[in-house]
């Protein structure tokens, strides 16, 4: 029951950020919006901001919990700009309020976790030091974080997993190529 409130919270708070700016919902919006009084909203998240992390935590989380152990990394890429697209308005009024940096950081975070999770069998075949590992998985997840920033400031105004496609062809062979210099390098 309590994870079931815990997640109808977050529900209705996602269908809010669909439809105005975190900065405009309040406890008593998403009360109404969830039958729920406000003590119950206090007893699982300690203001709206706790709200927002733990909805970006457990969308992530599940995400990234919901991918097939033998996905590749750009498939996973690719749906995760899908997922992005799938709750644009949410997304853009998160980013559009006080609170981007905390959603740039959430991005950043979720690209470079799916990123290094994908990566790690592929990176331990070659003579890499962890930290040109870390070095690897940061600029992959740096190039998908750009064009997610990107696809953002221009008020989402391209298609975005059809980006990532196209980033895919173009990196096609370049990864070979990059971990054998890697390798190499002292």
């Amino acid at each position: 029951m309590a994870k079931n409130t815990n997640v109808q919270i977050i529900r209705a708070f996602e269908q809010l950020l669909g439809k105005k700016q975190f900065e405009k919902i309040t406890v008593k919006d998403l009360s109404e919006s969830c039958g729920i009084n406000r003590k119950t909203f206090y007893y699982y998240f300690s203001d709206m901001d706790d709200l927002l992390r733990k909805a970006f935590d457990w969308e992530i989380t599940s995400y990234i919990d919901s991918l097939p152990q033998d996905m590749g990394v750009e498939e996973a890429v690719e749906k995760f700009f899908g997922m992005l697209n799938e709750y644009k308005e949410v997304v853009y009024h998160v980013y559009n309020s006080s609170r981007s940096e905390q959603m740039k950081g959430y991005i950043r975070s979720s690209m470079i976790s799916m990123i290094g999770d994908g990566m790690t069998k592929e990176l331990d075949r070659y003579n890499i030091s962890a930290e040109k590992k870390s070095i690897i998985i940061s600029m992959y997840a740096f190039i998908f974080v750009g064009f997610i920033v990107d696809w953002l400031d221009s008020d989402m105004g391209y298609n975005l997993p059809d980006c990532v496609r196209q980033i895919r062809e173009m990196l096609k062979g370049t990864q070979d190529v990059i971990l054998n210099n890697a390798g190499k390098q002292p």
